[in-house]
């Protein structure tokens, strides 16, 4: 590409390319008068792909971030890899696949950071828009994000009224920049279909966690005292049982 600030020519990376653009400026006036231009491009993607940069995780992002926005699920490295294979020519590495990935998302839903910032918000929302919902949050000494609870209404009041008193309680590792723990308290209806009672997000998986989230578990179910829990045989679930529940029979928490 040569130019100068009264003319400007560019040409496609490939050499051997017909695509070419010729402008010059015009003398009255800050505007610039297109003279000669060739659009048709006459290099392949395979001869491109081959000598010249890729795109970066950040324009692939953007690429797959309407897709993310239509869907609603989290993307896959390797689905991006193909989508870019398929639709683009592009072969990727799996690690600019997952960059890819993190900026779509960030793009979409709003850094991860951001989003601990708003739970509080979301959680007053619940309360307001959802009366009876029962929802905490607690951060630790340095105020950072420690625990948080929620239980919609309708759950509650379905597992008051209709729903058998067996649940079952567990616990997953979160993947992403930030990690922590997904506590899941869920039930079965009269369709033997999964019934979700209560949520929480923890810090780390240990007895503290564990109790604090059982705690307020048991504040939406404390109503009915036939409960059976069924569990993993995790020490830490075991230990937070016994404090939660000091009064209750062995028979009354069964481990998987």
């Amino acid at each position: 590409m040569r130019s100068s600030k009264a003319r400007f020519q560019a040409n496609c990376k490939d050499d051997n390319c017909s695509f070419r653009v010729h402008a010059k400026k015009r003398d009255e006036g800050e505007y610039w008068e297109i003279r000669k231009i060739d659009k048709e491009h006459s290099c392949t993607i395979e001869g491109f792909q081959s000598r010249f940069r890729q795109a970066n995780s950040s324009v692939i992002g953007e690429l797959v971030s309407p897709k993310l926005r239509v869907n609603g699920t989290a993307l896959k490295p390797k689905e991006i890899m193909t989508e870019m294979q398929v639709h683009y020519g592009l072969h990727i590495q799996y690690t600019k696949a997952w960059r890819a990935k993190d900026h779509a998302e960030s793009t979409v839903f709003g850094p991860a950071a951001e989003s601990f910032q708003r739970i509080p918000l979301y959680l007053y929302m619940l309360e307001r828009t959802n009366p009876g919902t029962v929802t905490d949050f607690e951060l630790d000494d340095d105020r950072r994000f420690k625990f948080c609870f929620f239980s919609y209404d309708a759950c509650i009041h379905g597992f008051q009224s209709s729903i058998r008193s067996v649940i079952a309680i567990d616990g997953t590792h979160l993947k992403g920049r930030f990690h922590g723990i997904l506590f899941v308290a869920a039930c079965s209806d009269g369709n033997e279909q999964v019934y979700p009672l209560a949520f929480g997000i923890g810090h780390k998986e240990n007895r503290e966690s564990w109790t604090w989230f059982l705690r307020h578990v048991r504040k939406c179910i404390d109503c009915r005292t036939d409960c059976m829990f069924i569990s993993d045989q995790h020490k830490v679930i075991k230990n937070a049982m016994r404090i939660v529940y000091p009064d209750a029979p062995p028979t009354s928490v069964y481990s998987t």
